[in-house]
């Protein structure tokens, strides 16, 4: 995960994880990234076949935040990161 504390940008105002992203990964993604808040859109609305869509469109709906760093893995195991700012 030291890719993810070397990021050249902005804090993070909102964070959100995927599925496959578990428990202790999200802790620890959460200690290094330290975001003002974070959207937990597959517990508040629950599983979709398109879920991060879903909630990338619900936060632009109802945060203020201008920024959401959204982290997921793919089938392969690999990191999947969308970084949508307002």
């Amino acid at each position: 995960m030291k890719w993810i504390g070397e990021r050249e940008r902005l804090p993070v105002e909102v964070v959100s994880f995927g599925a496959l992203i578990n428990g202790d990964e999200a802790i620890a993604l959460r200690g290094i990234l330290r975001p003002a808040a974070e959207f937990d859109y597959l517990r508040d609305y629950g599983h979709s076949g398109s879920s991060t869509a879903c909630g990338i469109s619900l936060f632009v709906r109802l945060f203020q935040a201008k920024t959401l760093l959204h982290i997921n893995r793919d089938q392969r195991g690999n990191y999947a990161v969308i970084e949508l700012e307002k």
